[in-house]
């Protein structure tokens, strides 16, 4: 990576974003990609002074970054530039499909992360498959998790449950139980669709109640996790940012593109938009209000 950290980080933002996921890549390494997933395979990436640039802007206008893809870490500069802002005074996590996990990468970042998420929502290879996809290696995924446990860093473990993995949940609890550390465990609820290996789509989604039983059933049977639900539907308490920095604010009716933080300060292009840190409570619903309640949106 090139260009000086320094030179980019600007000083006199305010921390006006709660908690922004930046896409720091849209690449990703499961080909031809994961049973339920629209997201594009390719558009703008950035690197060297282009990715501190937007990196030092997040730093310095967000409480918290979750550094996501893609695959994040198949961008060589995220490791990079989490330093910088790290060393901004910016909270950071990771999302990741823990297959590119190796001893020097989670050393690495357990200098740099306040948590770490990683995608398990199998412990078979067939249903890993079924689920992700051939290049979907679980073997090297549960020996990544083990990996993150080791280094101390706090681990959530993000499952999406659906009529692919359904029955095979608790396998997944039992691994992480046998952890013997304190695990956030997320099960999210997929899109209502997915992909077949010919291309066709088939439904896959539980129903709500089906969802909510399993969560609740699995909560009982594992009480040393901390379980909790993600619907798909609903407003969450996040920004979204490219790996360009153009922001974007979900909602239920999708994302809406309000500014590029590369090249504007946020708190301008915010205010223009008319959002309000201090009182938006219908676009960011405190975490604390939602803590007994199932959680909307993707988040990390």
């Amino acid at each position: 990576m090139t260009g000086n950290p320094t030179e980019w980080v600007p000083r006199k933002l305010e921390r006006v974003i709660p908690y922004a996921c930046w896409h720091t890549t849209l690449r990703c390494n499961m080909r031809p990609r994961c049973r339920w997933c629209y997201a594009p395979k390719s558009g703008p990436e950035v690197r060297g002074r282009e990715m501190v640039a937007v990196g030092g802007r997040l730093a310095r206008c967000c409480e918290r970054v979750s550094l996501m893809g893609g695959e994040p870490l198949l961008n060589p500069d995220t490791l990079p530039v989490a330093r910088m802002m790290r060393s901004a005074g910016c909270g950071l996590s990771l999302v990741t499909n823990g297959t590119l996990l190796t001893p020097d990468i989670v050393a690495e970042l357990a200098r740099v992360l306040d948590r770490m998420s990683v995608s398990v929502d199998a412990v078979d290879q067939a249903v890993a498959t079924a689920c992700r996809g051939s290049a979907y290696d679980i073997a090297r995924v549960i020996c990544g998790v083990g990996l993150v446990a080791q280094a101390g860093i706090p681990l959530k473990i993000n499952t999406l449950a659906s009529s692919l993995n359904a029955d095979h949940l608790p396998e997944i609890g039992r691994l992480l139980e046998s952890l013997r550390r304190p695990v956030d465990w997320k099960l999210a609820e997929p899109a209502e669709t997915a992909f077949t290996e010919r291309g066709d789509i088939v439904p896959i989604r539980l129903e709500r109640t089906d969802f909510l039983e399993i969560a609740a059933d699995l909560a009982s049977r594992f009480p040393s996790l901390s379980v909790r639900t993600v619907l798909h539907d609903g407003i969450g308490d996040y920004v979204l940012v490219m790996p360009d920095g153009d922001l974007f604010i979900p909602s239920v009716n999708g994302s809406r593109p309000i500014g590029n933080v590369a090249h504007e300060n946020p708190q301008d292009f915010l205010a223009r938009w008319g959002w309000d840190p201090s009182g938006n409570a219908e676009l960011f619903k405190g975490r604390a209000a939602r803590r007994a309640a199932p959680e909307t949106g993707c988040g990390e």
